[in-house]
């Protein structure tokens, strides 16, 4: 049987640094448990999610290991050491796309100035239908995502109607995942109304990015969650 575990850091908007991902391999973290029993090389990943109607913006940083569980007589778990991620404070917002409310419907896309070495990123946008409605009647749930072979440092969609109107809600939906080589952005959105045919969508990405490492230190029950440290983004 597979043995894992995950430990959550939650990460406060205590700076205008924002976080546009984790930088491939292991991380420079380890966790030890008041047995002394402990494991280096955790996998991370980092994820954007909203809540509220998607008026309250979540980070999470999410450690994983392999094959190490804290000794059961251990009271708790310290987790220590840096993750090496990329980090901008500016950003950018793509020219305008016009996307069909066709299931499968993509469209490309130019994101300029996203990559780490300051060039341009290739990207598809695409409409799905394959995704929960709202239970209330008249109202049309769709979703929209975007893919890259490179990592980008996405931040939201921009939706309009045809008009040039905003749209009258989002709903639920992690807005941020990526999974080996293979990096997707996606969030569910709801059409209240009349069935619009198409909607126009930027994208609202980070630029100017720059690699860093985040301290990590904390110490937690193993029925609670690990406190972080503020973080400031140093380069290396």
């Amino acid at each position: 049987m597979k043995r894992e575990l995950q430990i959550g850091l939650k990460i406060k908007e205590e700076s205008d640094w924002k976080i546009a991902y984790f930088r491939e391999g292991g991380t420079g973290v380890t966790v030890v448990d008041s047995r002394g029993s402990s494991c280096s090389g955790m996998k991370s990943d980092y994820s954007v999610f909203f809540s509220s109607g998607c008026r309250i913006r979540n980070e999470r940083i999410l450690l994983s290991t392999e094959s190490w569980l804290p000794s059961a007589e251990a009271k708790w778990m310290e987790v220590k050491g840096n993750l090496p991620c990329v980090v901008s404070r500016d950003s950018s917002l793509s020219e305008d796309v016009v996307l069909k409310l066709v299931n499968d419907f993509s469209a490309p896309l130019v994101l300029k100035g996203a990559a780490l070495d300051g060039g341009d990123v290739n990207v598809v946008l695409k409409v799905g239908f394959n995704t929960p409605s709202p239970s209330r009647k008249g109202i049309r749930g769709f979703s929209i995502s975007m893919s890259s072979e490179m990592p980008v440092g996405f931040l939201d969609f921009k939706v309009q109607r045809a008009d040039g109107t905003a749209i009258l809600g989002k709903f639920g939906g992690e807005k941020e995942r990526n999974s080996g080589r293979k990096y997707s952005w996606y969030q569910f959105l709801a059409l209240d109304g009349r069935l619009d045919e198409e909607v126009i969508v930027a994208v609202k990405y980070l630029v100017s990015l720059k690699e860093a490492v985040i301290p990590v230190q904390g110490r937690s029950g193993l029925f609670g969650t690990v406190a972080k440290e503020k973080v400031q983004p140093g380069r290396n």
